[in-house]
């Protein structure tokens, strides 16, 4: 059975809207209701950062820093995590006796210089002790659903490969540091090729940081394939289909002197392709026709064959999927964060979406909603 580790409350100072303000969340929904540009994403945004370390909705920390304002400041009450745990060790025997512990997780975010000196763009600090990003992550667990996670479904590969890696990035903390050192060792090797291009650097500096994208690569690429077997294995509904680019140092030997000359790595889980499929029922063969039945595969694109609520429905599927993985790997529930997306659902989709919030605590945004879909909820009211 999963524990609940829930968030308590936060405090918002400069940011983004928010000059100075503070909200406690209920254990179980929250709804947060006001009109368009009343901040309602921003406080869904600030938790994803205490949860995560980061925001979804820009790289550049700057922007989350409220207008006029050199700093901002985040801070969180977390309710029923346990301190000795990491990403990935949930499942200890110690782990009910440290329940009901509470920490606070707090954010400073800067746009590089206060008062005229330079200053980091973020810092962490764990019950008033500075953390790194990797030892500050992952004491809150969330599965966020918003408008834009549609992107998955009809976006590029990268939206796929991106949705794995923030599913596994919360539940196994060696794939958050493989990702982490890969990442960096693509970014200097692809300066380096440019380097060579250029005649501005040797070939001999590429090997080291090879190595190191090779190791890493491949343990990211052999984590991705277990998690898109399992939600397959768990599914009927939907399949996705995994084309590994795969990682060697003869691979990387075989593409060095086109690499070289585009400035960038061909090879690697960066370029790893990822296809979300539909299964195609008989009606929907017999309205494509342009194709024989029986020379089409059972699943296609959802992209190209899924009506718009089809693709929804997948969306909900996927975010269930999420929300189970964690719970299976770590044996703790996360926090379901539903960003304004009542608007385009009809009532089979709301049914899934009581499936997603049911036993977890969640925080739900929205211009208007009816509270009688959520009896039990407290409301957060916001005004421009």
């Amino acid at each position: 059975m999963s524990e609940s580790v829930s968030i308590a409350s936060i405090a918002l100072s400069n940011f983004r809207n928010h000059r100075k303000k503070s909200f406690e969340f209920s254990p179980k929904t929250t709804l947060i209701t006001g009109p368009n540009g009343s901040g309602k994403t921003n406080i869904l945004e600030a938790v994803h950062l205490l949860a995560t370390g980061e925001s979804w909705r820009t790289e550049d920390v700057g922007k989350m820093v409220g207008f006029g304002s050199e700093v901002s400041h985040v801070e969180g009450i977390i309710n029923g995590y346990n301190g000795q745990n990491g990403y990935n060790s949930y499942n200890n025997s110690s782990h009910s006796s440290h329940l009901n512990h509470l920490i606070k997780l707090n954010i400073v975010l800067t746009r590089g210089s206060v008062g005229g000196k330079r200053v980091a763009k973020i810092s962490f600090k764990v019950d008033g002790t500075a953390r790194r990003k990797s030892d500050f992550a992952g004491k809150l667990k969330i599965v966020l659903f918003e408008p834009e996670s549609l992107q998955i479904i009809i976006g590029d590969p990268s939206n796929r490969r991106k949705f794995l890696d923030e599913i596994l990035k919360q539940t196994d903390n060696d794939y958050a540091n493989s990702l982490s050192v890969y990442s960096k060792a693509l970014r200097v090797r692809n300066k380096l090729l440019d380097a060579i291009r250029d005649g501005r650097s040797r070939r001999d500096g590429l090997e080291y940081w090879e190595r190191a994208m090779v190791k890493h690569g491949e343990s990211l690429q052999n984590k991705r394939r277990e998690l898109v077997e399992w939600i397959n294995f768990k599914t009927d509904k939907l399949q996705i289909e995994y084309q590994l680019n795969s990682i060697s140092m003869d691979r990387l030997e075989k593409y060095r002197e086109r690499e070289i000359e585009a400035g960038f790595t061909f090879v690697g889980p960066q370029r790893d392709e990822l296809a979300i499929q539909i299964r195609l029922t008989g009606q929907k063969v017999n309205r494509l026709k342009n194709y024989q039945p029986a020379s089409l595969p059972a699943f296609q694109p959802l992209s190209a064959f899924g009506s718009r609520g089809e693709q929804r429905m997948a969306i909900l599927n996927l975010k269930l999927l999420e929300a189970r993985w964690i719970e299976e790997k770590t044996e703790v529930a996360p926090v379901i964060l539903l960003d304004d997306i009542f608007s385009e659902l009809d009532e089979e989709h709301e049914k899934m979406v009581g499936e997603l919030i049911r036993g977890r605590q969640t925080i739900i945004t929205a211009t208007e909603i009816h509270k009688g879909h959520y009896p039990e909820a407290e409301i957060i009211s916001l005004e421009h």
